[in-house]
């Protein structure tokens, strides 16, 4: 977790430009199914207080080592 908020879509669109350049891919259709998480962020207080952690990676970072990872090990998808 970064500690900072960001929507499910926008990491969506992140993802997407990172993989093939175009967030334009994505469509959102509306039909929530019940326990869909809608929007999540995560908590590092905890992590920060008694492990002395920090992230080290920004998120738009994290997703682009995320994609080219699976570009490289999912290369027949891409």
């Amino acid at each position: 977790g970064s500690g900072q908020a960001t929507t499910i879509l926008d990491t969506a669109k992140s993802l997407l430009r990172h993989l093939c350049g175009d967030e334009r891919k994505y469509e959102v259709s509306g039909a929530f199914r019940p326990g869909e998480v809608r929007n999540a962020i995560a908590n590092i207080d905890k992590a920060i207080q008694q492990l002395s952690w920090a992230p080290k990676v920004e998120l738009e970072q994290g997703l682009s080592h995320l994609a080219n990872w699976a570009k490289e090990s999912l290369q027949d998808a891409f």
